[in-house]
């Protein structure tokens, strides 16, 4: 059977409220009896109740009759923790406490219990970066504290320092760090540990390569076989011979180049560009096409190779030279050797495209000589 509390209105069912824990206001008594109705000659039998707030004696199907009720009954009583004071006292003094139970028993409005929660939240939350700064100033107290002390026991002729005396730490001073060398400061240092110069000339050489003759990346190699104070460098790639005479820089050789006489530069770096000898074999072959149009018995030719003796090659720029000889048939049928020097100049390395300038094979001159230096 379904009752409702009638403290807390809630519906339940069973002999008392689940949420105050009042009992329903009816219960059966143990003993039924059936008494004959002294008003009607029909007789009925009915239950004799008996409650503890209002009493019923006798119940027909044409009449009800209750007695007064018994307002004395006692009533439900709610226990101290759900009591709005005392929750409002621990929110006050134990404040964990009194959420939890402000929470269960629902004492306040929903929106007054959520901002009492965050307000204690932002509470907890200062407290706990509160307590964190403490502890970092502490910290730091301690550790200057532990430097007075050892500062006081590593000399035992002061007297003893008091570790509440505030102190002034000076910061040491950083140590100093060696500037790196300049790329000229490197060049000079290795010049003259190796060359035996002053460092005044090893920087006279420096300027020389890298402002005057445009050179990017020079270093020195060796001592050279070639001369008492001649040294190897390398210059962009390319294989140089600086000689040195009464500390000074004497000359500087690329093959049989001279690039500086001591005096004034001959040739600088782009000078060297355009007397690379790019494709040494195309122009040997430029060479041998030329002398064959221009001999009586070409099919009779025979060359010695690029790189014997009296053979020799020579470029500036577009213009190629090349010096050597060769062995062919005269008309009457005798091998004879020719000596001959050719210039051309060449248009397009890649597509073969030449041109002869000057030709000279043994006495006969065909063109105008152009000065390689």
């Amino acid at each position: 059977m379904t009752y409702i509390c009638e403290y807390c209105g809630l519906e339940y069912e069973g002999k008392e409220c689940p949420h105050c824990g009042a009992s329903h206001p009816i219960t059966s008594t143990a003993n039924n009896e059936a008494t004959p109705n002294s008003n009607n000659s029909e007789s009925h039998t009915t239950n004799n109740y008996t409650t503890n707030i209002y009493t019923t004696n006798n119940y027909t199907s044409d009449n009800y009759s209750a007695a007064s009720y018994n307002t004395s009954a006692p009533k439900y009583k709610k226990r101290v923790t759900e009591r709005r004071w005392f929750i409002i006292l621990l929110l006050i003094i134990f404040f964990p406490a009194g959420l939890v139970l402000m929470w269960k028993n629902k004492v306040f409005k929903f929106l007054t219990r959520t901002i009492i929660t965050l307000f204690y939240a932002i509470v907890i939350y200062g407290m706990a970066k509160s307590s964190n700064s403490y502890n970092t100033t502490d910290t730091t107290a301690l550790g200057n504290d532990n430097t007075v002390e050892v500062a006081a026991t590593n000399n035992p002729a002061t007297t003893p320092v008091s570790t509440s005396t505030p102190t002034s730490t000076s910061t040491p001073s950083p140590t100093p760090t060696k500037k790196p060398l300049s790329k000229k400061e490197k060049f000079i240092k290795k010049v003259t540990a190796k060359a035996g110069v002053s460092k005044k000339t090893a920087g006279n050489l420096y300027d020389l390569f890298y402002k005057k003759m445009g050179f990017k990346k020079v270093d020195i190699i060796q001592k050279s076989d070639t001369g008492k104070s001649t040294f190897d460098f390398s210059a962009d790639d390319y294989s140089l011979k600086v000689a040195f005479k009464n500390d000074s820089i004497s000359s500087i050789k690329w093959q049989f180049y001279i690039l500086y006489d001591g005096k004034e530069i001959k040739i600088d770096k782009k000078g060297v560009l355009d007397r690379v000898l790019v494709d040494r074999v195309k122009y040997y072959m430029y060479a041998e096409d030329i002398i064959e149009d221009n001999i009586k018995t070409p099919s009779t030719v025979k060359y010695p190779g690029l790189d014997s003796s009296g053979v020799g090659m020579q470029r500036k720029g577009k213009i190629v030279g090349v010096q050597g000889y060769f062995d062919a048939q005269n008309t009457y049928g005798a091998f004879v050797r020719s000596k001959y020097t050719i210039e051309f100049s060449v248009t397009d390395l890649d597509a073969n495209i030449y041109k002869p300038v000057y030709i000279k094979i043994d006495d006969e001159i065909k063109g105008k000589w152009i000065e390689l230096d």
